[in-house]
């Protein structure tokens, strides 16, 4: 057994932290919590993060929470992995740390947006789906002028903030939705998809389904 848990639900925001840990490549135990059947909820869980969230990732005794806190954590560790890009002093480091900010709390609740309106709103949830819809239109012409001149956020070197992005826009399409009026995004998504840690979570995150017996709603793909 592993001194390192991550608990994790397939599809979840878990992802990003799991990304990051296949990049690091250390060894880590998984626990499922079924989000679906709320587990999240279960005081078992809530001893162990009582916001009742993933991920959590807990370390010997501690727990850590919140995607960004857990890069910024496995970076100070691991920093060869280079889950963040190379700073030459105080400034770069903070920019580093602004733009998963940036991600995780301008983009990441425009997915929840889509993903589970009805959490928004007691009356007619499309106007919540549109809004979300009409933010993403706007981030992502941004993102696509500036993928089609790099590969990655950073340029040639993949960092923990591409593993973000590759679930934001997981969850954008997952429900239906396209990216054929973004062809540079488009393309960065195919580069996500290719590189080793996110697919390396991908294949992890299929074999825990397979062994949860875990089956996604009809209108929600992987």
């Amino acid at each position: 057994m592993a001194d390192t848990t991550l608990y994790f639900f397939p599809l979840s925001c878990a992802r990003v932290a799991m990304t990051a840990l296949e990049q690091v490549g250390i060894d880590y135990d998984v626990s499922v919590i079924n989000l679906m059947a709320h587990g999240q909820k279960a005081p078992e869980y809530l001893a162990i993060n009582p916001v009742g969230k993933v991920p959590a990732l807990k370390v010997g005794d501690e727990v850590l929470t919140e995607n960004v806190a857990i890069i910024l954590y496995l970076d100070e560790l691991y920093p060869e992995a280079k889950l963040l890009p190379p700073a030459t002093g105080p400034i770069d480091r903070a920019r580093a740390r602004a733009d998963l900010m940036w991600v995780a709390t301008v983009l990441h609740p425009l997915v929840r947006q889509l993903r589970a309106p009805k959490h928004y709103t007691t009356g007619d949830t499309a106007p919540v789906s549109d809004n979300a819809l009409e933010e993403f239109g706007h981030h992502f012409a941004e993102l696509d002028a500036k993928f089609a001149t790099r590969d990655w956020w950073y340029g040639a070197q993949w960092a923990a903030i591409d593993g973000y992005l590759a679930w934001i826009l997981s969850g954008f399409t997952s429900v239906g939705n396209k990216l054929d009026a973004f062809p540079a995004l488009a393309g960065y998504v195919q580069r996500l998809h290719a590189h080793p840690a996110y697919a390396r979570m991908f294949a992890k995150e299929g074999e825990l389904m397979e062994q949860q017996g875990l089956t996604l709603p009809p209108h929600v793909v992987r």
